[in-house]
């Protein structure tokens, strides 16, 4: 490969070397010995690709053209990567790889998304690490938690920070998946790491609201006070559905009460589960009181 001279010197597209050419000779042979590597910022990498395969100007409208119908999120950009020929996919790759298999997951193209990813890496383009955040946010959009969770350990094989929108995510395919144990241990990591927020106890509260389990309902909920951290009135809204669905009227009126001191608003969930509880007992002046 041929290396570019820059204003900061002379970069070298494959090795991602850079010299630095001063007037001392003796301090640009040190540069030189020391081999000094300056880390590749995306715009450097698609630099690096497009020193080394050049494209006409209608490969760059092509490219352009792909790039606008991903950020629309229009389906059309899947038809028009599929008609094109290999070596024209082949030629464009590195460009439009983004663009391509975010939509490719959007669609929840599940085996599609995994063929790309693979190629990229054969072809050694560089994978960004949010690439793998919004994965897993579009599988988990389509309800397809078998791949949420593949580019969930996927990412944390190689390292890559994952916020906390992901953990709440996988934690919740777990549950959807009938993993509870897997969802108990994630929760304790991010609990240990601090990653846990409100959201991810309420998902845990959750999990066992569906489940009539009311004394794990209350342990995640104790564990989330504990924490230092507040509730949210769906948390609460969690808490009260479960003791209305049990036929616990006395504890649901304690919630009740406790939902309204605690500062948190109620919502209409919130109403029309209690208000919803007095219809079914006959008590028509309590839901007079409420509506």
């Amino acid at each position: 490969a041929t290396s570019v001279t820059t204003t900061r010197g002379i970069f070298h597209p494959v090795t991602s070397k850079r010299t630095f050419v001063s007037g001392d000779p003796a301090t640009n042979l040190k540069q030189r010995q020391e081999r000094v590597k300056v880390p590749v910022t995306p715009r450097q990498w698609q630099s690096k690709v497009d020193q080394t395969i050049r494209l006409s100007a209608e490969d760059e409208d092509l490219v352009r053209e792909i790039q606008k119908l991903q950020q629309k999120r229009d389906s059309s950009l899947l038809s028009l990567w599929e008609d094109l020929t290999e070596e024209k996919r082949t030629l464009i790759f590195a460009r439009v790889f983004e663009p391509v298999i975010l939509e490719y997951a959007h669609q929840n193209h599940a085996q599609k998304t995994q063929e790309l990813l693979a190629l990229a890496r054969t072809r050694k383009v560089k994978v960004r690490s949010g690439l793998y955040r919004l994965l897993i946010s579009l599988f988990n959009a389509n309800k397809n938690f078998k791949e949420v969770e593949r580019y969930f350990d996927e990412a944390r094989k190689l390292g890559i920070i994952l916020g906390v929108n992901n953990y709440t995510m996988m934690i919740n395919a777990y549950n959807k998946s009938g993993k509870i144990s897997k969802a108990e241990l994630l929760f304790e990591e991010t609990r240990k790491t601090g990653v846990a927020d409100e959201y991810i106890y309420t998902v845990m509260v959750g999990v066992y609201g569906r489940l009539d389990n009311i004394a794990k309902v209350n342990e995640y909920f104790g564990k989330l006070l504990a924490d230092g951290l507040r509730p949210t009135i769906r948390t609460y809204n969690i808490v009260l559905s479960t003791y209305v669905r049990l036929g616990k009227v006395a504890e649901a009126e304690s919630w009740w009460d406790r939902i309204q001191k605690s500062g948190c608003a109620p919502d209409l969930v919130t109403y029309n589960t209690i208000i919803d509880m007095y219809a079914k007992l006959g008590d028509e002046a309590k839901v007079n009181e409420l509506v």
